[in-house]
């Protein structure tokens, strides 16, 4: 019964974090009425219509009274968790956002060392607060945090000194809520945030003398920060020094944008991660270590009676030693204590001699985490762990599994675990490696069996007082190892087309994926032969694969999406058979742009393999950012920009030809006119952006990219027909930008405004909503709505989509500025 308890205490929270608006003292009170009122009428029913008289056998209608408490049980107590989370948790008041602040805190985890998009030298690190203060006022705000602290994540550019863990330090900074960019098929920030209790996000103000002043060293030495210390002279300027780095305590910052792509592609970005399969590891290694020393010496000795603790017990105290020194080496991050809290509990059953029941284990595990943690349940890896971990418990369970060749064996759980996971992974990213099998298979024994232990003796070598030709021997050892993995990952990923990754045909629902995993559980439960359930299972797979696609736009008709990238601008256009992207939004790094944030994963959740025509409107870094990243992702047919001297310099390649007025594309009955630049040179880069009008019958949208009034003035004064359904906001609503005159003549019945969430600059500027405002058109910020889809016909457009309202959740942070109340156009 114990595992009915769970599974509504999962659901339970699931649904709290998904569905309500807000968390009230009556969210507590309704799940007690709910409770009591459904207990009530069941034992109500039960008792006065009894087993017997229905036409359930004896016994089974007690035994479902008892399986409906159990559910109602765990979902009251999720729903206090909920309460007590909201009720307890350490907000920051109002005034600390968008002004300068003076925090004291103390540094939690490892600082990671960088360089900004300019190569400025860059520190980020995470701070928990103790104490608040306004710059300008003397007055300390007196912190409401007495149980749990806040805990934010700060950049320091130019930074004088590196924090170590464990130290306090006095900041001058600004800060800033937790509003992230929500696009169709994109990764959410915002919830990763609040998943790892961040409270807010903000960077060292230096123009402040002192900006930083350290006040206190830690008072007990931070394990992860010595290791560092420690090992960087032996990791460094090594050939896979970030491999080394993240296996060891879980630092990715130097892994190459290459090293990333290629872990990607041939999925096994899991084995950068210090998940359960690492402390599984070590727990493993621990455990036949500690067996051996037990059979070597422990139960020849007296000393203090350990020969009486039977091996398997002794044993059980190695792996759990081994898994919580490797978490502790990993500074017991949120995903490290998740994965070494299942380690401990399976571990735990044996020290204490329970036998061992798979389903309740992992339900207890669950449990204990969620307890602990409940806002686990928001995380990919807590949903992938469990899956991984219960697919191996139900293959290891499989009648003389055991009699079975380890490589047959091992055959068979990589075998499940690949075909398993494809559900989930295709629901998280659409998509499935059809050669992770293979490298899984490969690269997985390889690390578990070589890499990894022999890492880990290299450092343990490395505390000892022996001579360093020995361990930079041991360090060569490990190159050569890594090289033949690199070399193995390195053939697979230049498997020609679809061989790599299998593009879904149809956008994967999480409904659909627990329709397949209720299949194959109703399948696998049955006492058929092998070959049979292999047959139905590969069926099944076959059908989820090929999940018909959505229904086509109809001829003359496309869809427009204005993604949400912050301070910047991507749009993707879609006709029945063809894409346009316009823009690709800013670069905030050498990791991170427009592209990879959102064009590409909407492109992906689109299964969209090929973009007709790419229009970089200019060579702004907020309109251009992410064009590399996109041209090294997609095949691109053709690609004009406003600026494209200037744009094929900073690619160095000449993929862009110039976008001049007059330029004309047909796709599939959708009309596609350049309105500017003309042919000549302008005197500013904002005025070269290609003006671009899209049109299906009636209906038409116009982009300005960042042209400025006085392309709109030349605009207008040419005699071409300049009205439109929908405008997209010049220069994200600057006043340069959107004039009286311009608006009047184009009449839109709808403004969109990209633009950043409290961007420096103040877009869209109050002004240009007042004019908006005057031509009484609707007008939206994708600040404020995410990524808005509209989609227009010959003789009709609505808004299909606005992404952020779709998902909204009680802890997104709510938008400030003003929002329009659309309507469709009948």
């Amino acid at each position: 019964m114990f595992r009915y308890f769970v599974l509504g205490f999962i659901s339970a929270l699931v649904w709290g974090y998904h569905v309500f608006d807000q968390q009230t003292w009556q969210v507590a009170a309704i799940a007690v009425s709910l409770f009591l009122a459904g207990w009530g009428s069941l034992r109500h029913i039960f008792r006065h219509y009894p087993a017997r008289s229905t036409s359930l056998p004896a016994g089974h209608g007690q035994q479902f009274m008892q399986i409906i408490i159990q559910v109602f049980s765990g979902a009251l107590v999720a729903f206090l968790c909920l309460f007590f989370e909201q009720l307890m948790m350490p907000n920051l008041p109002d005034r600390a956002y968008y002004h300068p602040v003076e925090i004291t805190g103390q540094i939690v985890g490892l600082p990671q060392v960088g360089h900004s998009l300019h190569h400025q030298p860059k520190v980020s690190f995470y701070l928990q607060i103790d104490a608040l203060k306004s710059i300008d006022s003397p007055s300390v705000t007196p912190p409401a945090w007495q149980i749990f602290k806040p805990r934010i994540k700060l950049s320091w550019y130019r930074y004088q000194a590196v924090p170590k863990a464990g130290d306090t330090w006095r900041f001058h900074v600004k800060l800033k809520r937790n509003h992230a960019s929500l696009n169709p098929g994109g990764f959410d920030y915002e919830t990763y945030l609040f998943e790892r209790h961040i409270a807010a996000t903000g960077y060292v103000l230096n123009r402040s003398k002192p900006s930083a002043t350290k006040l206190a060293s830690a008072s007990w030495p931070s394990l992860r920060a010595n290791l560092a210390a420690h090992l960087g002279p032996i990791f460094s300027g090594r050939e896979f020094e970030g491999i080394y780095r993240a296996l060891i305590y879980g630092d990715k910052s130097h892994l190459t944008p290459q090293q990333w792509t290629l872990l990607q592609k041939t999925g096994t970005i899991h084995l950068m991660a210090i998940s359960g399969l690492h402390i599984g590891i070590l727990s493993t290694i621990g455990f036949f270590l500690f067996a051996f020393i037990w059979r070597m010496g422990v139960r020849y000795t007296n000393w203090h009676g350990l020969h009486r603790i039977p091996r398997a017990q002794f044993a059980a105290i190695g792996a759990i030693l081994f898994a919580t020194g490797y978490a502790g080496m990993a500074g017991f991050s949120i995903p490290t204590e998740r994965a070494w809290l299942m380690v401990v509990i399976a571990w735990g059953l044996v020290f204490i001699r329970r036998r061992f029941q798979p389903v309740n284990t992992l339900a207890l595990a669950a449990l204990v985490i969620l307890l602990i943690d409940p806002r686990s349940v928001l995380s990919q890896g807590f949903w992938l762990s469990f899956i991984a971990v219960g697919l191996i418990f139900w293959v290891i369970s499989i009648p003389r599994f055991r009699e079975w060749p380890a490589w047959k064996q091992l055959l068979v759980i990589q075998f499940w675990i690949t075909l398993g996971m494809m559900p989930v992974l295709a629901g998280l990213y659409q998509q499935v490696s059809m050669v992770s099998f293979l490298t899984n298979l490969l690269i997985v024994p390889t690390v578990s069996l070589l890499a990894l232990p022999w890492l880990m003796l290299t450092v343990l070598m490395s505390w000892l007082p022996i001579d360093v030709t020995a361990i930079q021997w041991m360090m060569s050892v490990n190159e050569s190892l890594w090289r033949l993995i690199w070399w193995l990952l390195q053939s697979f990923s230049t498997l020609p087309g679809h061989a790599r990754v299998f593009w879904l045909t149809g956008s994967v629902t999480w409904w659909q994926v627990g329709g397949i995993y209720l299949m194959l559980a109703w399948i696998l439960t049955r006492h058929w032969r092998v070959a049979i359930k292999a047959a139905i299972s590969a069926m099944l797979l076959l059908a989820f694969l090929i999940l018909p696609k959505e229904s086509l736009l109809p001829e003359k008709s496309f869809r427009m999406t204005v993604l949400d990238v912050g301070q910047g601008q991507a749009i993707v256009l879609e006709t029945r058979h063809h894409t346009v992207v316009y823009d690709t939004g800013p670069r905030w790094g050498t990791h991170l742009d427009g592209a990879k944030l959102a064009v590409l994963p909407y492109l992906r959740h689109q299964q969209t393999e090929k973009i007709d025509l790419l229009m970089v409107s200019h060579s702004d870094i907020d309109h251009a950012g992410g064009t590399a990243s996109l041209l090294d992702a997609m095949p691109v047919r053709q690609a004009v920009s406003g600026q494209a001297v200037k744009v094929n310099r900073f690619l160095k390649q000449p993929r862009f030809t110039q976008c001049v007025s007059g330029q004309l594309w047909q796709f599939d009955g959708v009309r596609f006119e350049v309105l500017s630049p003309e042919n000549r040179p302008v005197a500013s880069d904002n005025d070269a952006s290609c003006v671009l009008r899209v049109t299906s019958g009636q209906e038409s949208v116009i982009i300005t990219g960042d042209a400025s009034k006085k392309v709109e003035n030349r605009l207008l004064n040419s005699k071409q027909t300049l009205h439109a359904s929908i405008l997209v906001a010049g220069h994200h609503g600057s006043d340069s930008a959107n004039g009286a005159r311009w608006l009047q003549q184009v009449r839109p019945e709808m403004v969109v405004f990209s633009a950043g969430f409290h961007n420096r600059y103040g877009f869209p500027k109050s002004d240009v909503v007042a004019r908006v405002n005057k031509v009484e058109a609707n007008w939206l910020n994708t600040a404020c709505s995410g990524a808005i889809q509209f989609k227009i016909r010959p003789n009709e457009w609505k808004i299909e989509n606005q992404e952020r309202r779709r998902r909204r959740t009680w802890y997104y942070s709510s938008c400030e500025d003003k929002r329009s109340l659309t309507k469709e156009k009948q």
